[in-house]
């Protein structure tokens, strides 16, 4: 599959007119759930939120996290409103560059690569070969596996940004003490007669 082309600098958005129509988050938040015809039972059922924590976001008596408003436009999209167009609004990191060392951790780089490249979550699971929820998964808290770590890169981006430079950014990808030696005790495993004595000892452990 052939990575999408994009843009090296995401646009810059106009801000004056929706800064001053939504002088919070909080207050952006409220207006896409009722362009949307949404209470804010609704949306917390929609994004898995309580209404008390909705109430808070909407009010001004929490902040957000990024997450939440990846959940939000991905849910109700508004037309010609990203995310980082959010982002530059109301002071949060924007994605604009698929470096991994400009993010703080594994799972909001994976958030930004999507929103760099334009990607809803369902086009982007649908590159990656799983569902909307993985990537929602992966995008909050879940370590995302090897294998879809390396078909990110194949199919987005590659040849900046290899397998290497992420794990190296990441600690989270690198294999612990006990990663090392369990692949250690399978290769053994595969290279050792099925009905050895120890074929059967290491099956055992």
């Amino acid at each position: 599959m052939v990575a999408r082309t994009h843009a090296n600098t995401p646009r810059t958005p106009d801000c004056s007119s929706s800064v001053s129509k939504h002088p919070t988050v909080g207050a952006f938040i409220g207006w896409v759930r009722r362009e949307h015809g949404l209470s804010q039972p609704e949306l917390g059922a929609v994004v898995g939120r309580s209404v008390t924590t909705i109430s808070g976001y909407e009010q001004g008596l929490r902040r957000p996290p990024p997450t939440f408003l990846l959940d939000v436009l991905d849910a109700m999209p508004v037309k010609d409103i990203s995310f980082n167009d959010v982002a530059t609004w109301y002071a949060y990191r924007p994605a604009t560059t698929l470096d991994p060392t400009g993010y703080r951790s594994l799972h909001e780089y994976l958030a930004a690569v999507r929103v760099f490249l334009g990607y809803s979550r369902a086009g982007f699971a649908a590159t990656l070969g799983c569902t909307v929820n993985v990537v929602r998964a992966y995008e909050h808290c879940v370590k995302p596996e090897e294998i879809l770590v390396r078909r990110l890169v194949r199919r987005h981006t590659a040849p900046c940004v290899q397998y290497r430079d992420i794990a190296t950014a990441f600690r989270t990808l690198r294999p612990t003490f006990e990663d090392r030696r369990l692949r250690e005790m399978f290769s053994i495993l595969r290279n050792t007669q099925p009905e050895s004595t120890k074929h059967a000892m290491l099956r055992d452990r």
